[in-house]
């Protein structure tokens, strides 16, 4: 199985018995809530066929869940284990008992009881945002990202048996300072084994890299962190690791109060910009005056 973490991306794409099915998740707004969704496309391009929803999931292709005791409720990022069971992250809004929300589902679509209460885990958090990371690690791992109350990075890992693992951090919980109000927004696996974030701190966009147990890797940029070069304010949305191993985040950059472009910049393994690529490893792209910003990133083999 070919599985990549999406945060606040569509689609997952993973290889299954021939097919190429895509898990995402979109939102289902009625007059009453905002519910997490799940939906299962194949993609049957050598057959001719549009794409399509697969009935074997859920029994309609999608899954609506509400959850009633969080009101509304919306979903960031989306994976897949290696037993086939899905993992959504996300928040809910309830302006008074905001919560980070972690999901998980069956293969078929159905919540996993096994996980946490009832296939659902909680835990407060700050207004609007919640999860925004997860990611399927070694031995059933699940380690997920997002903000927590005091505006710092937040991690949580379970026990592939949907437990907290009391291994990592304070009894499965992990808090992380950089000195300012940060948040991520994208976490991907590294070769050691570690995690790249990318994110906003104090409205600069920046990667962290963390090993497994979540301390801060200190080899990559200065002290783990590598922060934008942009000198108006910015954010990342999105990092990949390009075929030659080097970082390349995209987000927006903001160069007035009523203007927003698309930024893209590319580091070095170490953490240090890619001088090789736009000006000194950053790009900045304005569209006539329109508001834009980059939420996903691809690197093509050549």
């Amino acid at each position: 199985m070919d599985g990549r973490e999406l945060c606040g991306a569509t689609f997952l794409s993973c290889q299954w018995n021939g097919s190429d099915p895509y898990f995402g998740w979109v939102h289902f707004h009625t007059m009453k809530a905002l519910s997490l969704a799940v939906a299962t496309f194949f993609a049957m391009i050598a057959r001719g066929q549009a794409d399509q929803l697969d009935p074997t999931f859920a029994g309609v292709g999608y899954m609506v869940t509400p959850l009633p005791q969080f009101g509304e409720e919306c979903a960031n990022a989306v994976t897949a284990q290696q037993d086939h069971k899905i993992l959504v992250a996300g928040f809910n809004l309830d302006w008074e008992d905001p919560r980070a929300l972690l999901i998980r589902y069956t293969a078929d679509g159905m919540l996993d009881g096994s996980f946490a209460d009832g296939g659902v885990w909680s835990a407060p958090t700050i207004i609007n945002n919640g999860l925004n990371a997860v990611i399927a690690g070694p031995g059933g791992a699940i380690t997920a990202f997002g903000t927590n109350g005091s505006g710092n990075i937040y991690m949580v890992r379970f026990t592939g048996d949907g437990v907290l693992d009391n291994s990592f951090g304070n009894g499965g919980e992990l808090s992380i300072d950089l000195g300012g109000q940060e948040g991520p927004s994208c976490a991907i696996k590294t070769t050691d084994g570690g995690f790249m974030l990318s994110g906003v701190r104090d409205s600069t966009g920046f990667l962290l890299k963390l090993a497994f147990d979540g301390s801060i890797d200190g080899s990559f940029g200065q002290n783990g962190i590598a922060f934008s070069s942009c000198s108006a304010p910015c954010g990342y949305r999105k990092v990949i690791r390009d075929l030659q191993g080097n970082y390349v985040a995209c987000g927006t950059v903001f160069p007035s109060p009523d203007l927003r472009n698309v930024l893209v910049e590319r580091f070095a393994q170490n953490g240090t910009p890619d001088p090789g690529f736009g000006a000194g490893g950053l790009v900045e792209l304005p569209f006539n005056g329109l508001a834009t910003g980059a939420t996903d990133v691809y690197a093509h083999a050549d």
